[in-house]
């Protein structure tokens, strides 16, 4: 069965499930940071605007260093 939703209903139930419709959901400062992440199950970073450019991140290497 498929139910359907008016455009702004979804946007409703999409906003609440993510708990953007509360000020301050998990808190602040660093315990809110970490609460929010494993609320979402993600973190998307744009490395473009935010960070860097992805080419110049390095997060993880399969490749072990060489020893000195």
């Amino acid at each position: 069965m498929i139910t359907r939703l008016p455009t702004e209903d979804a946007r409703r139930v999409w906003l609440r499930a993510q708990r953007l419709t509360e000020a301050e959901p998990f808190g602040s400062g660093a315990r809110a940071v970490a609460a929010a992440v494993e609320h979402l199950g993600y973190v998307q970073i744009d490395t473009i605007h935010v960070i860097e450019r992805a080419h110049h991140h390095i997060l993880f290497t399969p490749h072990p260093r060489l020893p000195a």
